[in-house]
């Protein structure tokens, strides 16, 4: 009975442990950014856009491109950017590996 006690405790609380960012699981560019350049699948809030979303990124300017090629550019501060073209905030999470933007839009990292 213990040990099944201890298994549901570990089940509920790893992903709650995991989800929150933390900036130093998180690699910088060259410039001293966080890299948060890459490929990208919408997974929540899509609006039926399941292709590839890309983030290319110089220092701390980032473009965001969904999957039909609407482009959004965006500065990165800290694990915070905005995506001033589709006016939404975004916020870098889980070790920089999910962008949540203000629309419920989330990107899971390819």
């Amino acid at each position: 009975m213990k040990i099944k006690s201890i298994l549901i405790t570990l089940m509920i609380a790893l992903p709650v442990a995991t989800f929150a960012a933390s900036p130093s699981s998180c690699v910088k560019n060259e410039k001293g950014a966080f890299n948060i350049s890459g490929e990208y699948i919408c997974t929540i809030s899509c609006d039926g856009l399941t292709e590839i979303d890309h983030v290319t990124q110089d220092g701390d300017s980032v473009r965001f491109i969904n999957g039909v090629g609407d482009i959004s550019n965006g500065k990165l501060k800290g694990l915070n950017a905005n995506a001033s073209e589709w006016g939404l905030s975004v916020t870098v999470s889980n070790n920089c590996q999910e962008l949540i933007f203000s629309n419920s839009s989330i990107w899971l990292r390819k």
